[in-house]
């Protein structure tokens, strides 16, 4: 039985996150029954069938096709970075590279790969252009983050870019980061305990996903909550500080939406702010 590689870290990786259920399946069956060249043979019935529930090709391409090169007419699909995952840099020399190398000559696939030699000079242009690229999304948020929270942190400092590359290797994107400062800006500026948490290898660090989830429940729910409990809100922003009404309406929410929110917590100028006021 043949064996390979697997990526063991797709589970973190936004892109695999989001695909639905049946799909994720359907990646896992395509790598697993593909040749040793990454080549699958189209084959919908057998796909369904290991799946649990029809899966069409136009749904795979939907939903993987920067991870899939469709090619024979749809009859065969070739899997992008397969070979560079299972094997490096190829080479003829190799006997066991030989092989792949025939297969992907015989699909007309070899036309456009690069030598050994090219693949390294090739490799290190486009870690430059990765170091570009965060650079510039860096540059993007740190301005923000400084704009936010009156902070000065330098977008090329290690303690910046470091934590910010990272999470880009994750498919993250400039808005998630976007989304991060302003929701823990919003919950830390009115307590100065927390204001020297507002820097980048905190917000950006591997607690991310956390403040990035909080941020989208936020965005989702909140209005909804709001519109339950704006008058309990008025009450406690007016000088009632007896938060036990509140809290009551919130757990009954969180129990019927299935959600996160602790607005009980949350003091009056935050409560005043949640109100638009």
């Amino acid at each position: 039985m043949a064996k390979r590689f697997a990526d063991t870290g797709i589970i973190i990786k936004k892109w695999y996150r989001r695909l639905p259920a049946k799909i994720k399946s359907s990646w896992w069956h395509i790598v697993l029954s593909c040749d040793h060249a990454g080549i699958w043979e189209v084959d919908e019935d057998s796909l369904s069938f290991h799946v649990g529930e029809h899966v069409s090709i136009d749904e795979l391409v939907d939903h993987l096709g920067e991870k899939l090169q469709l090619f024979d007419g749809g009859k065969r699909v070739f899997i992008r970075h397969f070979v560079d995952f299972q094997y490096g840099q190829l080479n003829e020399s190799n006997n066991a590279h030989r092989s792949v190398i025939n297969i992907l000559k015989k699909r007309g696939l070899w036309q456009g790969l690069i030598s050994p030699s090219q693949g390294a000079q090739d490799k290190d242009k486009d870690k430059d252009k990765d170091k570009d690229k965060d650079k510039a999304v860096a540059l993007e948020i740190i301005t923000h983050l400084n704009k936010k929270a009156g902070t000065r942190f330098k977008p090329g400092a290690d303690k910046s870019l470091k934590p910010i590359s990272a999470r880009l290797r994750e498919d993250y994107t400039p808005d998630d980061f976007r989304k991060v400062v302003d929701v823990k800006c919003d919950e830390w500026l009115s307590q100065p305990e927390m204001i020297p948490y507002l820097r980048p290898e905190t917000l950006f660090g591997p607690k991310m996903e956390g403040y990035l989830n909080q941020a989208i429940i936020t965005e989702k729910n909140f209005g909804d909550l709001l519109s339950l409990d704006k008058a309990a809100i008025r009450e406690v922003i007016c000088g009632n500080k007896d938060y036990s009404e509140l809290e009551e309406r919130e757990q009954q929410w969180v129990q019927d939406h299935n959600g996160r929110l602790y607005l009980g917590s949350l003091n009056e100028f935050q409560l005043k702010k949640l109100l638009g006021e």
